[in-house]
């Protein structure tokens, strides 16, 4: 079993938190960036907004960088929970350079355009519909708006129909605005979990993301 032996904890200047753990054993790493972004933060009126921005993160660069890695086999995906919005990217450490790329490019300022937002609101749309079961009636729907409610979600007493209806209303303009105000490298976490040592992945982390 791999043991952890090194950790680096530090604040990139841009005020982007950073902690890297050494795992000697393997070959493999994980990252994981955490924006504090997430559904609790959607607007009055603009419910799904965290979920989608998450979505269109993968634009421009993200998007063939992610393309590529899982190519390679590097597990790449992203997660909207009520506080925190997460990506993560998980294979090889020959391809954490082109990861610590793909977590720079979604936090860097980018302009969603309005095609996008409609191709990838419909995919949200979509996996709203898919998952209606666990929305709609029964103890899954009250079990949700009381932790809402405990958790202090704005939007705790919404119905399902709302919901979605706020999300077929998400406009491109209301993204890049959500961006503006939450990607922002202070308000993020970087983890990574490598079997290189920090020193020299201290180094790359700086050169990659420290200029945002």
């Amino acid at each position: 079993m791999s043991v952890a032996r090194d950790q680096c904890d530090f604040v990139l200047p841009n005020g982007l938190r950073i902690v890297l753990v050494e795992r000697p054993l393997g070959q493999g790493f994980t990252a994981c960036l955490s924006v504090g972004a997430g559904s609790h933060k959607d607007p009055v009126g603009q419910m799904g907004l965290a979920h989608l921005t998450e979505h269109l993160a993968f634009s421009g660069e993200a998007r063939e960088l992610a393309q590529r890695l899982t190519e390679q086999f590097v597990y790449v995906n992203a997660q909207t929970s009520g506080r925190r919005t997460s990506y993560y990217a998980s294979g090889h450490s020959d391809f954490l350079e082109d990861s610590l790329r793909l977590m720079a490019a979604v936090l860097q300022p980018q302009e969603v355009r309005p095609e996008a937002c409609v191709h990838e609101r419909a995919i949200v749309h979509q996996e709203m519909v898919d998952g209606e079961s666990d929305f709609v009636g029964g103890r899954s729907s009250a079990y949700r708006k009381i932790s809402d409610r405990m958790a202090g979600a704005p939007h705790w007493r919404a119905t399902y129909q709302q919901r979605m209806k706020s999300v077929q209303r998400l406009t491109h303009d209301a993204v890049n605005g959500f961006r503006a105000d939450q990607y922002l490298p202070a308000n993020a976490a970087l983890a990574i979990v490598s079997p290189g040592g920090t020193h020299e992945l201290r180094r790359s982390v700086e050169q990659r993301l420290g200029a945002i």
